[in-house]
Formats: structure tokens, sequence, C-alpha cells
């Protein structure tokens, strides 16, 4: 498992991520805004699940990305 959190675009975090990334590992990426089907495009290797969330004394979006190897 790797986390982050305001760190990178999906895609640079994904590549970077993954050299240390177990085979069934999973990647974990907090994120502002939901992201777009153009920020995910390159992602297409990757079962993407996104789920928000909120976080208390914060009225703005947020989610978690989840990213599983298909």
């Amino acid at each position: 498992m790797i986390t982050s959190r305001a760190f990178a675009s999906l895609t640079d975090f994904v590549s970077l991520a993954v050299p240390c990334l177990a085979d069934a590992g999973v990647l974990y990426a907090m994120k502002g805004k939901k992201p777009t089907a153009e920020e995910m495009a390159d992602l297409q290797a990757w079962h993407i699940d996104i789920k928000p969330i909120c976080v208390p004394k914060l009225d703005d979006d947020r989610c978690v990305v989840y990213l599983t190897k298909q």
C-alpha cells in the first residue's frame, strides 16, 4: 500500500509509486475535486475507485482515489 496527499497528478503519482509497489499492492491518493476523465486517461491499466470524503471544518470537495492493477 502506498498513500499520498496533495502530492502530484494521479499520473505522476502512479509513475513514481509503481517501482515500490508490491504485485498486489494498492495506491491511495487523497485529492481535492474528483479527477476528470482527461486526468485518468493514461491510467487505463488500473482499476480506479473514487470515494468522496468529508473533512471536518472544511467545506471543499475532497475524495480518495483507490488504484489497483487490473
